[in-house]
């Protein structure tokens, strides 16, 4: 969520002020690449913080995963 928050304080700003919207065009641009960034990095957060999913990712990359019945 930190990292979207520059996009969405952008996107309010540029709704108040339309005249602002040439001012905040490299802001913009960083913003739009912390939204891409924060989607790259969640799903490695999940992937941390689940021990569920990391125990069964393991397995996989082991070959240690039992066949479904």
């Amino acid at each position: 969520m930190v990292l979207l928050l520059p996009f969405y304080m952008l996107t309010v700003l540029n709704l108040l002020c339309s005249t602002c919207a040439d001012d905040i065009s490299w802001p913009a641009h960083i913003a739009w690449g912390l939204c891409y960034l924060n989607s790259t990095v969640n799903p490695f957060l999940y992937a941390l913080c689940n021990v569920n999913f990391r125990r069964a990712f393991c397995n996989i990359l082991t070959g240690r995963f039992q066949q479904l019945q």
